[in-house]
């Protein structure tokens, strides 16, 4: 007696002991969220009831991508937070789906297990049933009717038998039909109830059974006096957040402003559900900020005999190598002026046409690291990009153009400081030829954009645009899935970076599909202009121009062009660009002709010793428009350059363009009326060596 007096004493105190931890186990709501490029701040409230004195509570449901280091409270006049400290606890998915509720729904959940577990002990029953019943079928069945076959009485037997078989059969087949209807009744029931209960836990049945590892907070807090409803908030860091930016620029013919709508796309795997919460987007980094770095002297020294390092800096005159006659021949891009930052990561190339070798304008070049655009721009007229700032580490480098195969380049590594310059890239021209399409509800040629695969024409003076798809409809329907709720955000700059606060509160499962959810609505006033850089490629390209792009604080973002609602294009928005205008490639007009045809004379020897010999280049450009409006088209061509003393390039007509003597660039800025032709001739002369052979490349 005296053991079960013990017993019943220590299972008591085992059991306050438990329901006190319980108790003290509370789930804290998501109110806030700031989502920064890969991490996510969220801040979350609980109400408590705390005693006089110290209170000790455990936060459960806490992302076990949380970093502990960033765990923050607020502070409050009516407690004190003494200590915490988070761990990792493995618990049962549906049982912290269940602790999560309500007493309302918990009442609810318990109803529904009650009523779960009298169906599943009726079922049991029925299925018994069931079994006696089949038994005794199949006991009738066997049965004989006649047990001396050979006597008198044998046909009033089998007379009598035959009625006791019948009647019995009957009742037993007709019993047991009714308990299978039953029981399949009862799993109906059954099933519906289970549904009714993962409706409210939210869960999937098939989860269940399923661990998960949550981080728990115990945290111990000092009150002088009792509080029913204590407010307590806290904070913390959490990975496994991505959301990237994309502007979609809305552009509409005979208008000239432009709308930029500015939006995030945005995925958790944070293993915890965000539910109706208020979203802040930032552009910090907050574990990528770096530090200032210190310089260490640098002293001039004597080289010493057989001393090889890249690291050392020589100031000899440079001397060009022997190049091969292959080398010779192919085309040789020419030193460029490094621009930009070299104190972040900063990564420089050139873009070339695989075939000619030719540098190519207006290339969108974006680089990834794993999957995500963590930048981009696009080609200067001398195929140039730069891209920064880059975290150091290795990237992935993407070229696209109109007509060309997407070029790439893989595993490139990015310096914390400094150029990387190993960006540079040859496209391979497409086989596939836009021009093939046939068009049959269009009354004038078209602009022609989008890709060699696929695109939209349009025409930047007529009301209506036609389209056109040579894609598949899945492609189509991705274009088409940004229809979006564009409701307008508050923006403003912090101390490093800026802010867009997203007006409505927002509900985001864990691991559930990208939202896409707008961040800030822009309009600017915007221009139209045409280039053309007919040397090397006889094509003229629309661009709009932003002059006022500075105010807009854009920030670096893929950007998709409209126009009266059609896709056209993808470029880059690089903001760290230095240009007083943004020029946004539109595409491909061609409406607007421009031809090319270069002549030279045959060499002269000239001089008083007649040991120079001179050439003449004469180049003719032939720019037509074709439209009915007025245009200004931007047209470049250049004269060589010599880098040897021996050979000497003299302009001799440069046809009032702009010229810079460092490049030897050519720039006309034109204004074409409609249906005006333009014929634009200069010429240089080139003296060299008589007895010489000369190249250009």
């Amino acid at each position: 007696m005296k053991n079960n007096i013990i017993f019943i004493c220590i299972f008591s105190l085992i059991s306050i002991s438990l329901n006190a931890q319980d108790t003290n186990k509370v789930y804290a709501k998501i109110d806030k969220v700031t989502v920064y490029k890969t991490h996510a701040q969220i801040e979350k409230t609980v109400q408590l009831s705390l005693k006089k004195g110290f209170n000790e509570y455990i936060l459960a449901g806490n992302t076990d991508k949380l970093e502990t280091k960033s765990i923050q409270f607020n502070n409050s006049d009516d407690f004190m937070i003494m200590e915490f400290s988070p761990y990792s606890q493995v618990v049962r998915a549906d049982k912290v789906a269940e602790e999560k509720l309500t007493h309302e729904n918990k009442k609810r959940v318990k109803l529904l297990k009650d009523s779960i577990e009298k169906l599943n002990y009726k079922l049991t029953e029925l299925i018994n049933l069931q079994i006696v019943f089949r038994k005794e079928k199949n006991a009738l069945e066997n049965m004989k009717i006649l047990s001396h076959p050979s006597q008198v009485d044998t046909i009033s037997k089998v007379k009598d038998g035959l009625i006791y078989f019948r009647e019995k059969i009957t009742k037993v087949n007709s019993m047991l039909q009714n308990t299978i209807k039953e029981i399949d009744e009862i799993n109906k029931a059954i099933e519906i109830t289970k549904a009714n209960l993962n409706i409210i836990l939210q869960g999937n049945s098939e989860d269940d059974k399923l661990n998960k590892t949550e981080t728990y907070i115990k945290v111990n807090i000092y009150c002088e006096r009792p509080i029913k409803n204590a407010k307590l908030e806290y904070s913390y860091m959490a990975g496994e957040i991505y959301w990237e930016p994309f502007y979609d620029i809305k552009l509409t013919s005979n208008k000239d402003s432009a709308e930029l709508i500015l939006k995030a796309n945005l995925i958790q795997i944070t293993n915890e559900d965000w539910e109706d919460v208020k979203l802040l987007f930032s552009t910090e980094e907050p574990n990528n900020q770096g530090q200032i770095s210190k310089l260490e002297p640098e002293f001039f020294s004597i080289k010493p005999q057989n001393y090889q390092t890249q690291q050392t800096k020589t100031y000899n005159n440079y001397q060009p190598q022997q190049q091969s006659q292959s080398q010779q021949s192919a085309y040789t891009p020419k030193p460029r002026e490094l621009k930009g930052n070299p104190s972040v990561g900063t990564l420089v190339g050139t873009i070339t046409d695989e075939k000619t070798g030719e540098p190519m304008p207006f290339v969108n070049v974006v680089v990834e690291q794993d999957g995500k655009q963590l930048g981009g721009a696009q080609t200067d007229m001398d195929g140039n990009y730069t891209i920064e700032p880059l975290s150091s580490g290795y990237y992935d480098i993407i070229a696209s153009f109109v007509g060309y195969k997407k070029g790439n380049k893989n595993k490139i590594y990015v310096s914390q400081q400094g150029y990387t310059k190993e960006g540079n890239l040859e496209l391979e021209p497409t086989s596939i030829q836009i021009d093939e399409v046939v068009i049959t509800s269009y009354a004038v040629p078209l602009i022609e954009s989008g890709t060699a695969e696929s695109g939209t024409r349009i025409s930047m003076n007529e009301d209506k645009f036609y389209s056109y798809s040579i894609a598949d409809e899945d492609e189509n329907q991705a274009k088409k899935s940004d229809a979006v709720n564009d409701l307008p955000s508050e923006s403003q700059r912090s101390l490093i970076g800026k802010e867009y606060q997203v007006p409505m509160n927002y509900s985001i499962k864990n691991d559930d599909n990208a939202k896409i959810i707008p961040l800030e609505t822009l309009k600017t006033n915007i221009n139209y202009k045409y280039y053309s850089v007919p040397k090397n490629e006889k094509v003229v390209y629309l661009s709009t121009l932003l002059p006022s792009w500075e105010d807009l604080e854009l920030i670096d973002a893929m950007a998709k062009v409209y126009v009266d609602n059609n896709y056209v294009s993808q470029t880059w928005i690089n903001s760290l660009q230095t240009q007083d205008t943004l020029s946004i490639p539109v595409g491909k007009e061609k409406r607007i002709v421009v031809n090319r045809k270069t002549s030279k004379t045959k060499p002269e020897k000239i001089g008083f010793m007649g040991n120079t010999a001179q050439i003449i280049n004469t180049i003719i450009l032939n720019v037509k428009n074709n439209t009915q409006s007025i245009i200004n088209i931007d047209v470049q061509d250049q004269i060589p350059l010599s880098n040897t003393e021996s050979i000497t390039i003299t302009p001799i007509d440069k046809a009032n363009a702009k010229y810079d003597e460092k490049t030897g660039k050519l720039t006309w800025d034109l204004k074409l009326d409609a249906l005006e032709s333009r014929i634009i001739t200069f010429t240089y002369s080139v003296n060299y060596p008589k007895d010489k052979e000369i190249i250009i490349y």
